[in-house]
C-alpha cells in the first residue's frame, strides 16, 4: 500500500467516497428484492401485493410459516373471498430479509380445510399442507391418491395413505413427495400406477372418514390459482455493473499521482 503515500489527499477521499456510494447504491438495490421482514403482516402484504394484480379483489392474511431448506413458507387465507386458501414462497437475502417468489391458491370445498400444496425446493419436491379450522372432533388426515393406470376406467382406484395426527386446529406440515408418495404406495412398483394426490380425507378420533360432513353448503368460487416471479439475473448483472463501474472509479483515484 505504499504507492498510497504518491496519492493526493482529496484523491484518497474521493476513493473513499467512490467505494461508500458503490457499497450503498448496491445494496439499496439488492434490498429493493430482500426487503420483507419475518413478520405476519409483512408477509401478509407481500402475498396481497403479489396478487393483486392477478385478482383485484384480494388480502392476504398469513397463518402459519416454516422455514425449509432457506425457503420460508407461508400459508394464508384471503379475507375477500370465502373458503379461498393458498401456500407462498419467500428465499432468504443475505441481508436477512425476504422476497417472494412464488404463490398458490385454490378455493376449499369445505368449512375444516386440509390441503396440499407441491413445492420444489433446491431441486427436491415437497408437499406443504395448510390445515385451518379444525375441529377437536377431527383427529386425523390423510391425502387421497387416484390411480389413472387404468384408461377407459369410469371410477378409477382411490389409494388413501397412512393417516397424520391433528395437533392443532390450525398448522402447517411439510413432506417430502418420494416419503409421502411410499407411505401411499407401499411396495407398489410405480411403474403400475399413473397416479396424482387428488384430495384429502379428514377422520375423527377412531379413525372414522368424516370427510363429507364438513363439505360446504353452497360451492364457492373458483379461485385457483398461482404466480410465480423470474430469477434475479438482472439484478444480479446491475450490480454487478455498479460494483465495476466503483471499483474502476476508485483504481482511476488511487493511481493518479501527485505531480512533482
Amino acid at each position: 500500500m505504499g504507492f498510497l503515500r504518491n496519492v493526493k489527499r482529496t484523491k484518497k477521499i474521493a476513493a473513499a467516497i467512490c467505494i461508500l456510494v458503490t457499497l450503498v447504491l448496491s445494496y439499496l438495490l439488492y434490498a429493493s428484492e430482500y426487503h420483507y421482514a419475518l413478520d405476519d403482516d409483512d408477509l401478509s402484504g407481500a402475498i396481497t401485493e403479489f396478487i393483486l394484480p392477478f385478482h383485484p379483489s384480494f388480502e392476504a392474511y398469513v397463518l402459519e410459516t416454516e422455514s425449509v431448506g432457506g425457503t420460508l413458507i407461508a400459508t394464508y387465507k384471503d379475507l375477500t373471498t370465502a373458503d379461498n386458501y393458498g401456500v407462498a414462497e419467500f428465499k432468504k437475502g443475505w441481508n436477512n430479509k425476504y422476497r417472494i417468489v412464488q404463490t398458490q391458491s385454490q378455493v376449499s370445498e369445505y368449512s375444516s380445510v386440509v390441503q396440499f400444496y407441491p413445492l420444489e425446493i433446491r431441486n427436491k419436491r415437497y408437499y406443504a399442507v395448510n390445515g385451518y379450522n379444525l375441529p377437536s372432533e377431527v383427529g386425523f388426515y390423510g391425502p387421497v391418491y387416484t390411480d389413472y393406470s387404468d384408461y377407459g376406467v369410469k371410477d378409477n382406484q382411490e389409494i388413501k395413505a397412512p393417516l397424520f395426527a391433528v395437533k392443532n386446529s390450525q398448522f402447517l406440515d411439510v413432506y417430502l413427495e418420494e416419503d409421502l408418495d411410499e407411505q401411499a404406495l407401499g411396495d407398489i412398483p410405480e411403474a403400475a400406477y399413473r397416479y396424482m394426490l387428488s384430495s384429502t380425507s379428514l377422520y375423527d378420533t377412531s379413525g372414522i372418514d368424516i370427510t363429507e360432513k364438513y363439505k360446504n353448503a353452497t360451492e364457492s368460487t373458483r379461485v385457483n390459482s398461482g404466480a410465480g416471479k423470474a430469477e434475479l439475473l438482472l439484478l444480479y448483472i446491475y450490480i454487478a455493473v455498479i460494483m465495476a463501474f466503483g471499483i474502476l472509479l476508485t483504481r482511476y483515484f488511487l493511481t493518479e499521482k501527485v505531480e512533482d
